[in-house]
């Protein structure tokens, strides 16, 4: 992969978004800065994919839909820059880092909320099996 500016700890909670009406948002800034070097695009992406489905597993309701849209839509674009079989697997390795964080704030039932965080590691290891490699 070329290498470019990368935000290094790109996800939801990184961005500022102004909502000028209900269909019409407009990003307007990015935070915490202090991880931007050169890198890789792909691993921002695989990062901020891993937040939001992370994320969906713990929401419910309206917020819920709308996080899975903005990920299937991110996903999409992210899939139209790059190869499914190493997108998808940075994706889980971004998802096992976040495995352990139900534990490290003593969440109630943190084993179980670690368990499903690997089960959807393994949703997105099992998504990138069979996809065409190279490219």
């Amino acid at each position: 992969h070329r290498i470019v500016g990368v935000h290094g700890d790109l996800y939801e909670a990184q961005l500022l978004v102004r909502h000028c009406r209900t269909d019409d948002a407009h990003f307007s800034g990015i935070l915490d800065l202090d991880t931007a070097r050169a890198g890789h695009r792909i691993d921002d992406l695989a990062n901020f994919c891993a937040h939001l489905s992370v994320l969906a597993l713990t929401t419910t309701g309206e917020s819920a839909l709308a996080i899975k849209r903005y990920g299937a839509a991110l996903l999409d674009t992210a899939e139209s820059q790059f190869d499914r079989a190493d997108l998808r697997p940075r994706i889980a390795a971004f998802v096992v880092g976040l495995a352990t964080g139900p534990f490290r704030v003593l969440e109630p039932n943190w084993q179980s909320t670690t368990e499903r965080r690997l089960d959807l590691a393994d949703h997105w290891l099992a998504g990138a099996r069979g996809a065409r490699s190279g490219g």
